[in-house]
């Protein structure tokens, strides 16, 4: 597996603040441009998890094995799902803006991180994709508007009025939002891929415009899917960069019961406020990767996009009725409980 810095030669627009890349030089009391780049080639043999894949998963759909069984497997499979694109895809084009409020020393992960969550989902390009980096609303609103890109019809960032997301998506541009940490120390990163994969859902099945609607609607999209998916990316491409282990933060087994005959994911079709559609969707993303692969994964994206409804396009990418595969999770759930395992 090739480092990030040898691997990511990606074509990137940077911009300080929103001045010039001249104005925002360090001045001579600050590291110099020099030192930066050793810092970040310090850095270019990371520390990840080269997972393998459980010979548990070579029968379909078991459920019942150890809780690192299922995340190794799904690790083995996107990891090298990830080593194919970027060692055979061409550069695409990214921008990245960071507010001057931000310290400088951020540019060399973020943007690395950037890039490869782009390399990753070349397969499914994202146009001109925009990442901003700031500390307040209307920083990330005025670079919109000098980039000529749309901002939320609801108004502020990404919608959220009066408040600052730590991380959201909309019509090709990531905001992650708040202060990022002192020099030598990156917080969050998980929220550049997550919130990117949301722009490559978005991308796949335009349909819902962004929105994850609610069963019933002709474009209803589960928030265990959605959210849970972009969970599951998110520490995956973290630990691929060697910035953080992909760790297993989850709620506790017995959180939430089955909804009557439905499951438990039925608990997490629609936004409610907890992290619970994060938490179990991301472990129902590695039970579908562990399975079907991720290219099947992204297939119910794509299937979606092309008009299916959200059953029909899961049977067909992955072979398992939506159904079956709740009252499978159960199972999963329940096996791992009764071996005393706690999601969190």
């Amino acid at each position: 597996m090739k480092t990030p810095a040898a691997l990511l030669t990606l074509a990137l627009t940077l911009t300080l603040g929103s001045c010039s890349a001249t104005e925002q030089m360090p001045s001579s009391e600050e590291p110099p441009v020099e030192e930066l780049a050793d810092e970040a080639e310090a850095t270019s043999e990371p520390d990840r998890r080269m997972p393998e894949a459980a010979a548990v998963f070579d029968t379909p759909w078991p459920t019942d094995f150890a809780r690192a069984e299922l995340s190794d497997t799904a690790l083995a499979k996107f990891n090298a799902y990830v080593d194919e694109r970027v060692d055979t895809k061409p550069s695409v084009a990214l921008t990245m803006v960071l507010q001057d409020t931000i310290d400088p020393w951020h540019e060399g992960w973020t943007t690395d991180l950037a890039r490869l969550s782009v390399a990753t989902f070349s397969d499914y390009p994202v146009p001109d994709p925009l990442f901003i980096l700031g500390t307040d609303q209307q920083f990330m609103i005025q670079e919109l508007v000098v980039r000529g890109r749309e901002t939320h019809p609801v108004g502020g960032v990404c919608g959220y009025e009066g408040e600052i997301p730590q991380g959201c998506a909309y019509n090709g541009v990531v905001w992650k939002g708040l202060e990022l940490g002192p020099a030598g120390s990156p917080t969050g990163p998980g929220y550049i891929p997550h919130e990117y994969f949301h722009l490559v859902q978005d991308n796949l099945d335009p349909g819902p415009g962004g929105q994850t609607l609610p069963p019933g609607h002709p474009f209803y999209r589960p928030v265990w899917l959605i959210e849970g998916s972009a969970e599951f990316v998110g520490p995956a491409l973290v630990n691929y960069a060697g910035l953080g282990a992909y760790g297993d933060n989850y709620p506790w087994f017995g959180s939430y019961a089955p909804v009557e005959d439905s499951g438990i994911l039925a608990n997490f079709e629609k936004y409610e406020s907890s992290y619970g559609p994060y938490d179990y969707g991301r472990l129902a993303t590695e039970y579908i990767v562990a399975n079907a692969g991720v290219d099947a994964f992204l297939n119910i994206f794509v299937y979606l996009g092309e008009g299916d409804s959200f059953e029909t396009a899961f049977e067909r990418a992955v072979g398992l009725s939506v159904a079956d595969f709740y009252a499978a999770y159960d199972s999963v759930i329940a096996n791992l409980a009764e071996d005393g395992i706690a999601l969190r």
